[in-house]
């Protein structure tokens, strides 16, 4: 990928991350915590999402190391879990809709590539375009299988955790070995082969499936891919 290209979708990433904390945020608010709003996530103002670690250096360095999955993470939710009556849920859910954002963000990306193969000639300036919105597609389909995976903090531990007992349900929210342990070990299995295998099949399947229901010709995409 040129550099140029890189640097967009890593831009484009980072917007993404800033709309999916402001998403989270409202969810959480919308269940009765109030902290999001006390501490400023409630607004789209990068400065209150963008997590100088999660959401600028390590994607960098994961575009560097040349992994086709970039992962990035915004600042955490300031939640009032102590005081919320069911604490779980309001992570679950608040969590849950920042996964969701990224299938729906990449739904989006993928429509507007219909009225952009159809309205323009073919040329490079398109070719660019196109390259952008599906490379942002699928950069932002990485971000939502990698939540899924079932190591805690993600997504995907919080729902199984619905089977635990709720005691040890909670470790998931409330252990700060565990949610550092499993960090660790997140940023591990993302450097397996197997766990990319995994992840790339996701993507495959679901632009396929985004292509089928929106209606966006293939053939074009595939010409612009088609190595030269």
């Amino acid at each position: 990928m040129p550099l140029g290209m890189r640097i967009a979708v890593l831009l484009g990433l980072i917007v993404a991350m800033v709309l999916r904390s402001w998403v989270e945020a409202w969810v959480a608010v919308w269940q009765g915590d109030d902290g999001p709003r006390q501490a400023g996530q409630t607004t789209l103002d990068p400065r209150a999402h963008v997590d100088w670690l999660g959401t600028m250096v390590l994607p960098l360095l994961v575009s560097l190391s040349g992994s086709q999955v970039l992962f990035a993470f915004p600042k955490p939710l300031q939640l009032d879990l102590l005081y919320h009556p069911s604490p779980y849920r309001l992570v679950f859910f608040a969590r849950l809709a920042g996964c969701v954002f990224h299938f729906v963000l990449a739904a989006l990306l993928i429509l507007f590539l219909r009225p952009l193969l159809e309205a323009l000639p073919p040329n490079p300036a398109r070719e660019k375009l196109v390259l952008f919105f599906l490379i942002s597609a699928i950069s932002n389909l990485g971000v939502a299988f990698i939540l899924l995976l079932p190591i805690p903090p993600a997504t995907g531990a919080l729902l199984l955790g619905w089977l635990l007992p709720r005691g040890w349900r909670e470790h998931l929210i409330f252990n700060t070995r565990l949610i550092y342990a499993g960090i660790l070990l997140l940023l591990i299995a993302l450097m397996l082969p197997s766990v990319q295998k995994l992840i790339l099949a996701g993507i495959t399947d679901t632009l396929e499936l985004y292509f089928k229901l929106l209606a966006v010709p293939t053939e074009p995409l595939l010409g612009i891919l088609r190595p030269r």
